[in-house]
Formats: C-alpha cells, structure tokens, sequence
C-alpha cells in the first residue's frame, strides 16, 4: 500500500531487547525517508510509534523504506529474543493502512563478547598449597542470575575445603551477598553468579 506523509508504523519490539525511556528515545531518517518522529506507548515500553514523512511526499507500494532507532539496548545472552509483534502502519488519524502478516523477525547476538583475562599464583613452587587470583574483564553486562563460568585443568588438585571470594574493581570492594563463588571439584568448574547487574572483575579461589 501507499504511505504519505504523517502516516504512523507502530512496531513492538521483543521484551528482550530494551528501548531508551520515552524522555531520551530517538530515531533518525534514513533513505527515502525525510523526517521521523518517534514515541512509545504508555505502558508499553517496547511499543515504538515513528510518524514518518517522505523525501517525494509520499513512498510507494513495495518499495522499501527505514528508519533507525537510536540506542537500542540488546539482549543480555546470545539465546535468540521472541518476535516483534503488532507490527502495522496508519494514517495520522491511527486508521490501518497495512498489518504485517508475515514472518516477523527475532533478534540473535552472533557470538558472546570476548572476555580478557589472566592468572597469578601466590607461589609456583610445585607440589605446595597457594592461593590463585583469576582476573577478568567481561565486555559485556551480566544480568540478574547469570553466571560467568571458569574450568580449570586436571593437574590442578583442589581441596574439599576450597574458599572462593570475588572482589570488584582494584579488589577494595568484596562483593559479598552480590555475587556469589563456587567451586566444583566434580566438574573442574567454579562458578560466579550475579545477583545485583555488576561487572565482577576478581575472583580468588584459595586452593592448591
């Protein structure tokens, strides 16, 4: 169908992926479009509203046309999001001109951010008991309830009485109830799960 211009695409973006507050959202006019505006629903947070006017004045059927919405926040894991719903375009007046009855689209992160890291042992001499401090940088957030997970290798003998401590930033903050540290000697694995939205920097399992 035929758009002109102040017509209105409404399009509900997947509850995994995060839209700017209605007082900072922003859209820019890309191709043959010449202005967008755009808004969100109340109460509806992932409603996005754009207005749209045309370079011609108008855009014709079957020709594609976009918009960019600016600072879009992405999924927290690479587990592909749920669909865009609701997808349709009006007239100013919010009379339908066109509903989406197609295949619509989901969001999928590729790959997980690379994560820097590094490792320092309170003593190398071989066969003695010391404390391993495992420094990382993650690249991206980590979410409520997500974890970040470190094997270590075989020839590594790790008591049943291992301690684990995480600590934040140049290691002054000690996370405590945020995150959490644990060690398991079955499966080689120690595990820090996020329980406040932080970057965790440190963690220090004390073993041999």
């Amino acid at each position: 169908m035929k758009m002109i211009d102040n017509d209105i695409v409404y399009i509900t973006f997947p509850s995994e992926i995060q839209l700017p507050s209605a007082s900072s959202l922003s859209c820019t006019a890309e191709g043959l479009v010449k202005t967008v505006q755009c808004s969100l629903i109340t109460g509806m947070p992932n409603r996005l509203k754009a207005k749209v006017t045309f370079t011609s004045g108008s855009n014709s059927p079957n020709v594609l046309f976009y918009i960019k919405v600016n600072n879009v926040k992405n999924a927290p894991s690479t587990a592909p999001s749920s669909v865009f719903t609701d997808i349709k375009a009006t007239d100013s007046g919010d009379n339908d001109i066109m509903i989406f009855t197609g295949t619509a689209p989901i969001i999928t992160n590729p790959q997980p951010a690379s994560t820097d890291g590094s490792l320092v042992q309170g003593s190398t001499d071989t066969g003695v008991a010391t404390d391993y401090t495992i420094t990382y940088t993650t690249k991206n957030a980590m979410a409520d309830s997500s974890s970040f997970l470190i094997d270590y290798p075989d020839i590594i003998t790790v008591p049943s009485t291992i301690s684990c401590d995480v600590t934040y930033g140049s290691g002054s903050t000690k996370l405590g109830a945020l995150m959490t540290c644990l060690v398991n000697t079955g499966t080689r694995t120690i595990k820090i799960t996020s329980a406040n939205n932080n970057n965790i920097i440190k963690a220090m399992p004390a073993g041999s």
